[in-house]
């Protein structure tokens, strides 16, 4: 009898447990960040570019004028996401000369935006065998809060494999 009722109690639970639909649920918290901040699995904030030495990991673009490093805001949770904007500042830099939007504003219904850090091509002769470092944070957004880590990103540019890539 004690089996039995064993049995019966558990089959209750695991009808009872679930209901239809608790996949799209919403869940996690809405926080907005820079995931490039987590390039190395949030270790450090570094992020390197290029980040690799394949065609596959580019993490840039040029067009002969311009680097163009591409960089991102995304909003965790799967809540539906209402539309936002946040500042975007550098806090250092090595470069005595960049160029970065003031703000990134991300559509309702989605949660991500992109956006660049452009370097003008001259970087490549000026920082020739080094490896200079920008750091670019994110503040102020009009919904949603800042996650507690990974609103900073600290770009490390090897110039060298960097101008190997592009000349």
């Amino acid at each position: 009898m004690r089996k039995l009722f064993t049995a019966l109690t558990a089959c209750a639970l695991l009808a009872f447990s679930c209901t239809k639909g608790d996949g799209d649920a919403d869940y996690g918290n809405p926080y907005i960040y820079i995931p490039q901040a987590m390039f190395d699995g949030g270790l450090s904030s570094d992020y390197p570019v290029p980040s690799g030495d394949g065609a596959t990991t580019y993490n840039f673009l040029s067009d002969g004028e311009t680097i163009h490093i591409l960089l991102g805001v995304i909003r965790s949770g799967k809540e539906a996401g209402q539309a936002f904007t946040v500042r975007v500042l550098a806090t250092s830099s090595d470069f005595p000369e960049y160029t970065l939007p003031e703000t990134v504003s991300v559509e309702a219904g989605s949660n991500r935006a992109s956006f660049s850090l452009d370097l003008p091509f001259s970087v490549l002769d000026d920082f020739k065998d080094l490896k200079p470092a920008i750091t670019v944070a994110i503040s102020d957004p009009t919904a949603y809060q800042l996650a507690a880590q990974a609103t900073s990103v600290r770009i490390v540019v090897d110039i060298n494999a960097l101008s190997d890539i592009i000349k």
